[in-house]
């Protein structure tokens, strides 16, 4: 079997980073200005922020997703032997009701 080491402390790092990044998002898409005033293009601008702003918005999500899956797997990582056999026995517990 194969040694997988994972720095839980870098990871957890990164991770809060990620939130954070995403949370700036949020941020900076609440102070977008609910319209615009630029004569002919007034139409186009606003269909482009739209889509920037949706954009951004899926970016930021996909960021807190990213983290959350991450900071799971880190920490079903660095289970121990016996939590992982524990864990195992009440699969196999639920598979035999």
């Amino acid at each position: 079997m194969s040694d997988i080491y994972v720095d839980r402390t870098n990871m957890e790092r990164l991770m809060t980073l990620q939130e954070e990044d995403a949370d700036s998002n949020y941020t900076g898409l609440g102070a977008m200005p609910a319209a615009v005033d630029a004569g002919a293009a007034t139409a186009l601008i606003a269909f482009l922020a739209t889509g920037a702003a949706e954009a951004a918005g899926i970016m930021a999500d996909t960021h807190r997703v990213l983290a959350a899956i991450t900071t799971a797997v880190v920490e079903d990582v660095t289970l121990t032997e016996e939590q992982i056999q524990e864990d195992l026995g009440l699969i196999g517990k639920g598979l035999d009701d």
